[in-house]
């Protein structure tokens, strides 16, 4: 499925992603992906209670390729990249 992103971050989201990675990169990098992905209608594709199946039941790998792809404005990652998952 295609996932949509938020572009821009308040300051209210900044910080909840800064204080994550307090924690760990990879609360920073979870935090990330519930704050910005988004499904095509602009409402949040993840919830704060998605947080426990994004770390114990999805591949670290992938949630890295698509917030990186979200950072980047998504140059480089394709809809068949994420299919491959």
């Amino acid at each position: 499925s295609t996932i949509y992103y938020k572009p821009n971050l308040t300051w209210k989201e900044q910080s909840q992603i800064l204080d994550a990675g307090q924690k760990s990169s990879a609360d920073a990098i979870i935090e990330t992906l519930i704050i910005r992905a988004r499904n095509k209608d602009g409402s949040k594709m993840f919830s704060k209670t998605d947080k426990v199946v994004l770390e114990n039941d999805v591949d670290p790998d992938t949630i890295v390729k698509v917030v990186g792809a979200i950072n980047l404005g998504s140059s480089g990652f394709t809809k068949e990249d994420a299919e491959k998952k």
